[in-house]
C-alpha cells in the first residue's frame, strides 16, 4: 500500500510540474502578444481618471459649495445676518401680514432692507440669472412682510436715523456680498 501511495504522490508532483510549467510558457506568450495593449490599457485609464478629475474640480466641487453656501445662509438667523453686516442695531424681521403696530426693531429690519435692496438693484448684472433671481426673491419677501404696516411716527424717525447713519457700510456690504456670489457679472454661455 505505501508503494502505491508513493507512486500516486510521485505522479501528483510531475503532473503539477508539467502545469505549473504549462501556465509559466502561457504567461510568457501573453505578456509577449499584450505588451503594447497593456500599454493602451493604462493609457486609457489614465485618460479616465483624468477626465473623473476634471469633473470633480470643475463641475462637482463648485456644485457642492455653491450648495454650502446657499444652505449656511439660509440657516443663519437674522441675528447672525446683522452681525455678518457689522451692525449694532437689533433688528427682527416682521412676519408676513403683520396687522399690528411694528417694534423698533422690526421698522430698523424695514429700514435695512430698503437700503439693501435698492443697492443689490444697482449692483446686480441683469443679464445673471441667478442674482436676478435673488433679487426678486428678496423683494418679495420685502412686499409680503411690508405691504400693511403700523408704526408710531416717533419710532420711523428714530429708526431712520439710525439706520442712515450706517447706509453707506450696508451698501458697501451688500456690494461684496453680490461681487463674492458673482452677481454682478452676465451668466457664462
Amino acid at each position: 500500500m505505501d508503494d502505491k501511495n508513493e507512486q500516486l504522490q510521485q505522479e501528483a508532483a510531475r503532473l503539477a510540474l508539467k502545469v505549473k510549467a504549462e501556465e509559466e510558457e502561457t504567461a510568457e506568450v501573453s505578456a509577449k502578444s499584450s505588451g503594447g495593449s497593456g500599454i493602451l490599457r493604462g493609457l486609457g485609464k489614465g485618460i479616465v481618471y483624468l477626465m473623473l478629475a476634471a469633473l470633480m474640480v470643475y463641475v462637482i466641487k463648485p456644485m457642492y459649495y455653491e450648495y454650502i453656501d446657499a444652505s449656511a445662509a439660509q440657516e443663519m438667523t437674522d441675528a447672525e445676518r446683522q452681525e455678518s453686516m457689522g451692525l449694532p442695531l437689533k433688528m427682527s424681521k416682521p412676519p408676513k401680514g403683520k396687522r399690528g403696530a411694528w417694534s423698533r426693531e422690526e421698522l430698523r429690519w424695514m429700514a435695512f432692507m430698503d437700503i439693501k435692496i435698492d443697492e443689490v438693484k444697482a449692483c446686480v448684472n441683469k443679464r445673471n440669472e441667478k442674482g436676478t433671481q435673488e433679487y426678486n426673491n428678496m423683494a418679495r419677501d420685502y412686499n409680503e412682510r411690508c405691504r400693511e404696516y403700523r408704526y408710531h411716527e416717533e419710532d420711523l424717525q428714530a429708526v431712520r436715523k439710525e439706520v442712515d447713519k450706517y447706509s453707506e457700510q450696508i451698501k458697501q456690504k451688500t456690494r461684496e456680498e453680490v461681487q463674492a456670489k458673482g452677481w454682478d457679472k452676465p451668466d457664462k454661455k
